[in-house]
């Protein structure tokens, strides 16, 4: 799977959990920590990956790449500080359901951002190949950091 079909699918499985957490009832506390632990593992090795493989790569290949990969760091240093504020949190506790409706704003916001305009001017500036390996690497790094 290449990189950026990669990142899409982090991206997919972040949003699904996301509305899971948003359609959970009042009541669903259980649920919603469950849920809110899940995005914070989902999201930590995300950005992990991002940060460490495909945004060096970024900043070689785009020509505003070291720009753009600024503005992603700065969004998940931000998404990562409302994750580590949430990570203490009961489920019964409203303060949970203020930090994820953050959360998911700013995930949201960086995807958006992303897919957008970051991806699709990576699929530009590299080759089918390129884009395959980097992907294996990113596949190989998750599988590691789930171990």
């Amino acid at each position: 799977m290449d990189a950026i079909k990669l990142i899409k699918q982090d991206h997919e499985t972040v949003e699904g959990l996301f509305k899971k957490f948003e359609e959970a009832g009042s009541k669903a506390h259980k649920t919603k920590r469950s849920i809110a632990d899940r995005v914070i593992e989902e999201l930590t090795v995300h950005s992990e990956l991002e940060e460490q493989l495909m945004y060096p790569v970024m900043r070689q290949v785009l020509d505003n790449g070291e720009e753009l990969v600024q503005e992603a760091i700065v969004e998940h240093t931000e998404a990562k500080k409302t994750m580590d504020e949430m990570s203490g949190i009961s489920g019964d506790d409203p303060l949970l359901d203020a930090k994820m409706s953050a959360l998911i704003g700013e995930v949201r916001h960086h995807v958006k951002e992303e897919e957008e305009e970051m991806l699709p001017k990576l699929r530009d500036g590299m080759s089918r190949q390129e884009l395959e390996d980097l992907g294996r690497r990113m596949q190989e790094a998750k599988k590691q950091k789930a171990a």
